[in-house]
This record gives structure tokens, sequence and C-alpha cells, in this order.
């Protein structure tokens, strides 16, 4: 084998071995290839909220863009599909998930939507129902921002032995029924599938309790809901919820002892034994400056 045709098998096998890595994750997520759990979670979260469904109804490449979105984040985020993905790309992880025979395994996350077989009917893919969770947070990580971590079990499919007949392919056909006449109907036509069993997994996520959080603000982790054996999983929505704080509390109940005001980032009082301002972060100020009267 001369030079020339060895370089040439060599770009030809690279240009091969491309094409099969499928989609670039990171590319999709906008981090680099050494980016940390935290920064996927973060970028994951920006992008999934600009994207969402709800603000492109009828847009068809910003919802495919929001399945890519979800598939990136379903490998990235864990640690032995991340690591098969940088080795072998996204086809490496179908095969690790089972993918064989042409079934896309990330379909019960994103959505197989352009699919063989597809008919081009406008009905909506089912999709399991939305999880709301509360998460109890107070004044004072609020005032700083903080990161929550809440474990959870999640109901999740997974493939087992043997096929099954699902909804994922139908094909119109066409029957007489009398001299000039036509019936057309619709039929399942997939029994082909790997079958599934549901199974528990845990999951840790990490709530990100932004500076100035209101009391109810909700933040949507897409996917992470119950699962629909048919079609995609629903989306877990946290809610933030302030507790009240004691020491305010206190103020408003013995109000005609103490004028409360708020100035900057600082709750400022006066107490019987002189004028003081008390930070939410912890910090004490002595000497605030004058405070009118409310």
């Amino acid at each position: 084998m001369n030079l020339l045709t060895y370089f040439t098998v060599l770009a030809v096998s690279t240009l091969i071995d491309f094409v099969e890595c499928g989609r670039d994750f990171y590319k999709i997520l906008g981090v680099p290839r050494n980016a940390n759990a935290n920064q996927i979670k973060k970028a994951y979260r920006k992008l999934a909220k600009e994207l969402h469904p709800d603000k492109h109804p009828n847009d068809a490449l910003a919802h495919e863009k929001f399945q890519d979105l979800g598939a990136a984040y379903e490998v990235l985020s864990d640690k032995e599909k991340r690591a098969t993905y940088d080795r072998h790309g996204e086809e490496g992880v179908k095969k690790m998930m089972g993918g064989g025979g042409g079934h896309d395994p990330f379909s019960s996350f994103f959505g197989d939507f352009f699919g063989g077989g597809h008919d081009n009917g406008e009905d909506e893919r089912p999709r399991g129902a939305d999880v709301v969770f509360d998460v109890f947070v107070t004044l004072e990580e609020v005032y700083v921002g903080h990161f929550v971590e809440v474990k959870r079990k999640k109901a999740v499919y997974k493939q087992t032995s043997g096929t099954r007949k699902c909804n994922c392919r139908h094909e119109m056909r066409t029957e007489q029924v009398g001299m000039g006449r036509f019936q057309m109907y619709q039929v399942q036509v997939c029994d082909e599938c790997p079958n599934v069993k549901l199974v528990q997994e845990s999951r840790t996520l990490e709530i990100e309790i932004e500076v100035g959080a209101n009391d109810g603000h909700e933040q949507v982790f897409v996917g992470e809901g119950e699962p629909h054996i048919e079609g995609d999983p629903g989306d877990l929505k946290v809610r933030i919820n302030v507790q009240k704080h004691p020491r305010l509390v206190f103020f408003i109940l013995f109000l005609f002892a103490l004028k409360i005001v708020v100035m900057g980032h600082f709750v400022a009082f006066i107490a019987p034994y002189g004028r003081h301002s008390h930070a939410l972060d912890g910090r004490n100020y002595a000497n605030a400056p004058r405070i009118s009267s409310l």
C-alpha cells in the first residue's frame, strides 16, 4: 500500500467514525469537553428555559433543538454514559443501552419525531405526569444565593428481554368495501420494540436558589417527571418556598417599639441600646445613618 492510498483510507475511516459518532452533545449544551457537573446543569437549565415547547408551541426547529438538549443532558449528566460517549460517541451510548436493531433508546427521554414509519398526523406524543416538589429555604439563603441538593427516587423504563407491541409506528391502509367504495384505516405495525420494565433509580438534583428568588418561584427540570411507556416523561417542577424570618416576625409583632425600614441590602432597626444595622448574611454595622419615620 502506497502512502497516498494509506492516507485516503485513513481519511475515509475517520469520516465514517465521525458520522457514526452522532450528535455533539457538548456543542448542543455549549460547554467544553472538560466541563464539570455543575457547568452542565447550569447550561442545561438555561437552554431548557429558552427552548421549552411552551415558549415555542408552533416552532418545529425549536422543538427539535429541545429534544437534542434533553438527549445531551441525559448522557452528560450520567458518569457512565458520559465516559462511553467520550470514547465511542452517541452510537456507543446506544449500544450500551441496548439500542440495537434501529431502536433509539433515547426515545423515552426526548422523543423520536422523525423516525421511519411515523405517520404525518398532528397527534401529539403522550407524556407522563408532571411532578411538583416543594423546597423550603431561609431568607438568608435567598439573600446570599444557595444550592440545595435533593435526592429522589425516579421511575424509569429499562430494556429487558423479549419484544412487545407498541404504538410507535402506524400505517394507513386502504380496503375495498364495495364496488367503487374504499375505506382507509390506521393499524399498528410495530411488534419488534424491545420489552421494557419499570425500575426505580436514585437521582440527585442540584437546585440553585438564585439571589433574590421570589416565594413561589418554580424551576423546571425537563424529563424528570413521571415516565410514559409510549411517550415522553413529564417534567419535575421545583417550587421555592421562602420561610418567614423569625427576626422580622418579632419586629412586626412589636412594631410599637421598633421601626423597621429596608435600606439597600440591610434590615435596619432602632433598638433600646442604640441604632444598628444587621445584614442577613450575619454582619453587624454600628452607627447606621438616620432613618426617616414611616
